[in-house]
């Protein structure tokens, strides 16, 4: 497994350990481990302040999810459980490094934008910390 210090050397990672034709969800997990978690949650957060969140019920599925994403976290998952059907979805390879290409340039520019800073923060407790602070904003956010 490559050294993965920024954006662009995971995106060459999932690249390099995608082995054959087609790529799996639990693949792609596999190979992002515990850095998973940090782009689905804010996946999850952007979807919740967007216009679909005007359908009733909306809001509240996704603090639901980042509620069971975040409480996997503070327990310490490796990486996030999913349904198996979900991580049995598959794509061809060919799809993934048409999207790796197109996203490097941007992971690029975001590489130089956000430098490696208080390192310490993504060890635990801080980790859990701030799954916690993930959970009770979903809680609160549930009603």
């Amino acid at each position: 497994m490559t050294d993965i210090h920024n954006l662009r050397s995971l995106l060459r990672s999932l690249c390099q350990q995608a082995q054959g034709e087609t790529v799996t969800i639990e693949t792609l997990l596999k190979a992002v481990g515990m850095r998973a978690y940090g782009p689905v949650i804010a996946l999850l957060g952007l979807v919740s302040i967007s216009p679909l969140t005007l359908l009733p019920g909306a809001n509240s599925l996704m603090a639901v999810i980042i509620l069971i994403f975040s409480a996997q976290m503070a327990i310490g998952r490796e990486a996030p459980w999913l349904p198996r059907k979900l991580l049995e979805y598959s794509f061809s390879r060919s799809l993934l490094e048409k999207m790796i290409s197109t996203a490097e340039p941007y992971a690029g520019w975001l590489d130089k934008l956000i430098k490696p800073r208080l390192t310490v923060l993504t060890d635990p407790p801080f980790i859990q910390i701030a799954a916690l602070m993930c959970m009770a904003a979903a809680v609160i956010t549930i009603p």
